[in-house]
């Protein structure tokens, strides 16, 4: 899905196709939460004439589930699908990583002097996803920006040129909206 708007360009990959990611990222993120509860259960569950070693031992038990379940849990949230932001007035490319909610959780700016070029991947089978990658000057790898059907990726691409010509002949001047 792409939105155009007066400071440029806003598109992320359609939740449809990402429907096993979903179901995973709340699977995870339930069972980080069962984790930290089970943590919990075990330490009230204690008996009251405990010995010191089960005490002891049930701490460390309680304190490796906890830490367990958050790692799943903060792994479950980091998102699968991709987003890309481009803001010509700040003149910078935010590549991010949201989740089922929408949140972004990964996230990289590029600034827009840096970047060399766009190229998509064109799907090998047909219905296939075409991917969007962006090759900035100062690494030797492209980054990964988004993925979707064909049509939409090549839209994209030129759109997101274009927003960019615009940038450059601004100079990082915000965009006057009389003109608009």
């Amino acid at each position: 899905m792409m939105f155009p708007s007066a400071l440029g360009v806003t598109a992320r990959e359609r939740p449809e196709r990402f429907r096993l990611e979903a179901i995973t990222e709340v699977v995870l993120r339930l069972a980080g939460v069962l984790l930290i509860v089970g943590a919990i259960m075990v330490q009230a569950l204690l008996p009251d004439n405990a010995t010191e070693q089960m005490v002891t031992s049930s701490r460390f038990l309680s304190l490796a589930s906890v830490a367990v379940g958050l790692f799943i849990f903060a792994y479950g949230t980091r998102g699968f699908r991709h987003q890309l932001r481009l803001n010509i007035v700040q003149r910078t490319l935010e590549l991010t990583r949201i989740n089922i909610n929408d949140q972004g959780r990964i996230s990289r700016t590029i600034n827009i002097d840096d970047i060399e070029s766009f190229y998509i991947v064109r799907p090998k089978v047909p219905n296939g996803v075409a991917k969007l990658y962006v090759r900035t000057q100062a690494s030797g790898t492209p980054f990964f920006a988004i993925g979707g059907q064909l049509d939409e990726i090549e839209r994209l691409h030129q759109e997101m040129c274009s927003s960019i010509a615009v940038a450059q002949k601004m100079g990082g001047m915000p965009p006057d909206p009389a003109k608009a």
